[in-house]
């Protein structure tokens, strides 16, 4: 699995040797993550961070893009601009739990939040939704 940034450098997961490794030019790399990862299910790039879930733990690693350990989530958590999401089973919810939406009764498998547009994966469909704020 792998995401690349805006600017072209690759982050990559290795899953032999359990790091993530990052390079622009594919001759310098820089590893990381090797002690903190144990299965890794996706890499979610925002601007400033890494977002590592780990499904089989439930839980989200967070990393700069430096690839600096910064913080451990309960859940599939996900950050952009001082915003978070969370999947529960059957829905997405805001950081403090107050607000619920995407509401799929069958349950959500996964989620990605790129740009301003949220994929929610569930066993038999794949929905885009374009977030708005107020």
């Amino acid at each position: 699995m792998f995401d690349v940034s805006n600017d072209g450098t690759y982050f990559i997961y290795d899953e032999q040797k359990n790091e993530i490794i990052s390079t622009s030019d594919f001759k310098n790399f820089y590893n990381f993550g090797k002690f903190q990862l144990s299965e890794p299910y996706s890499l979610n790039l925002q601007r400033t961070s890494l977002q590592v879930y780990e499904r089989e733990a439930d839980k989200t690693l967070l990393f700069s893009i430096l690839g600096q350990f910064e913080r451990e989530y309960e859940g599939n958590v996900q950050m952009k601009n001082q915003q978070v999401l969370k999947l529960e089973k059957y829905y997405l919810t805001t950081s403090k739990g107050e607000r619920k939406f995407a509401i799929n009764p069958q349950g959500w498998q996964h989620f990605i939040w790129k740009d301003n547009y949220v994929y929610l994966l569930a066993k038999n469909k794949v929905i885009i939704a374009e977030l708005e704020y107020e």
